[in-house]
């Protein structure tokens, strides 16, 4: 069983054209992202994608539909035999027949909490953060078989004290489910 972080289809074809000294135009990403082998891209360390220079990048190259488009195409042909769990905010829209569909999400009482109790943000500055995020963001209509966690629900039960802790939980035991399940295919998207 595979997890795959669409996000960081984006991060990997963003720090290949950098690699590459091409400019962030359509044609040269889109190219990028049709050669892309997503397991190596998604076992790549996060040092490299997570780059001041990727990450100051990255946005741009994942607003070109083009760009959406050839990603999402590469998942599927690569994905269609199964045994994949796909992670990314476009996935139930890429995978609808998926067995399984979870959508990590909180509302916006504890995505505040969580940015001033945990991250310390100022509270005018969480909100602005938040907000600018669900205005940039595109909103989702997800279908009605999808299951809904909230990954901050644990975090301000005090049952765990890392947000990074409970998403790996989260994923790890999504992942055991599907795997006694023998799933071919499921999404987790994280909006939290």
């Amino acid at each position: 069983m595979h997890h795959i972080n669409s996000g960081k289809m984006y991060r990997y074809i963003t720090w290949r054209a950098l690699q590459l000294d091409q400019n962030l135009e359509t044609v040269s990403v889109c190219r990028i992202a049709d050669e892309m082998d997503i397991l190596a891209a998604n076992n790549m360390g996060n040092t490299l994608l997570r780059s001041p220079e990727v990450t100051a990048n990255v946005n741009k190259i994942s607003k070109i539909t083009a760009v959406r488009k050839r990603v999402n195409s590469v998942i599927v042909s690569q994905t269609r035999n199964g045994d994949f769990v796909l992670d990314g905010r476009d996935m139930c829209y890429v995978l609808p027949d998926a067995n399984i569909k979870f959508v990590f999400d909180a509302p916006i009482e504890d995505r505040i909490w969580l940015a001033t109790e945990i991250l310390g943000k100022p509270y005018l500055k969480a909100m602005e953060l938040i907000a600018m995020r669900d205005r940039d963001e595109p909103s989702f209509d997800y279908p009605e078989d999808v299951i809904y966690l909230n990954p901050i629900e644990s975090l301000r039960s005090g049952s765990s004290n890392s947000l990074d802790t409970i998403m790996k939980i989260s994923l790890d035991t999504i992942m055991k489910i599907i795997d006694q399940n023998v799933v071919v295919n499921a999404f987790c998207n994280t909006t939290a």
